[in-house]
């Protein structure tokens, strides 16, 4: 577990460049674009018809991917728009990852400029990161933990399952095998559903990379299916280990296609 109450970081990005459609997310940015950015990435990991949820995290929803899924497969579209429960499933996920970002500085939003070349409050892909720590900072201790929920409110019944508690430990245990030193973790990353195939998502990781690069610092994600793997090896990532879930008792059902949870690292560029 980490700390049970961490002291705020703020990762110093001045050798970084930063476009200005990128923005530096704070609990003190316009409410609207914090909105958005939840928003946006709620449907992403959510999925719809047309793109795929989140893998591993659909797998803890509903682990019988064959009545949910494009060919029963957790790295392809639904077979119907997300259920308000699927969607409160993901908001609860992303309005933690971003109140741990918030938190820590490390949250950025991709946005359209207007006519003037100022951004606005439409995003179009967004990222929650952890910085560079020793202290654990992703997996908070059990005051702050507390803490998170009390500001964003108590989690959905289907997220307390043993699904969601077999995604956290075989998570866990990957990140303290290939991330254990001071490192950038993509807690979370998502392009705007509605505006995929625009190359929106690959300007986010490229400035992303480069924080990696800036720092001398290797960048560490878990992600799921050949779509996202092909994404993240574009970008300098590589597979260290395949992770397949049984999920306790839900042994009939395993997140076991396309090896489960990949856990990626990208080592610096200098």
């Amino acid at each position: 577990m980490g700390c049970c109450s961490s002291t705020a970081l703020n990762p110093d990005l001045s050798g970084v460049n930063r476009p200005s459609n990128i923005v530096r997310l704070s609990y003190d940015s316009d409410p609207v674009l914090l909105k958005n950015t939840e928003d946006v990435m709620t449907a992403s990991f959510a999925g719809t018809t047309k793109t795929a949820p989140e893998g591993s995290l659909a797998w803890t929803f509903d682990p019988d991917a064959t009545k949910t899924m494009v060919d029963g497969d957790f790295s392809k579209p639904l077979l119907e728009d997300p259920s308000p429960e699927r969607t409160a499933h993901m908001r609860f996920v992303i309005k933690f990852s971003l109140d741990i970002s918030l938190k820590h500085n490390s949250a950025f939003a991709l946005v359209e400029e207007d006519e003037y070349g100022k951004p606005t409050t439409n995003v179009l892909a967004a990222t929650c990161l952890v910085p560079p720590n020793n202290k654990n900072l992703h997996d908070p201790g059990i005051c702050e933990m507390f803490s998170i929920v009390y500001r964003i409110n108590k989690p959905p019944s289907s997220f307390m399952s043993q699904r969601m508690d077999a995604v956290g430990a075989i998570m866990k245990k990957g990140h303290q095998k290939w991330a254990s030193d001071p490192h950038w973790y993509v807690f979370c990353f998502a392009a705007n559903h509605e505006k995929q195939g625009k190359g929106y998502g690959r300007t986010l990781m490229e400035f992303i990379c480069s924080l990696g690069d800036a720092s001398n610092l290797n960048l560490y994600l878990e992600t799921h299916g050949p779509r996202n793997r092909r994404f993240y090896e574009r970008n300098g990532y590589a597979v260290m280990e395949q992770m397949p879930i049984e999920g306790g008792k839900n042994k009939d059902n395993p997140f076991s296609m396309h090896g489960g949870g990949l856990a990626m690292l990208r080592t610096p560029k200098v």
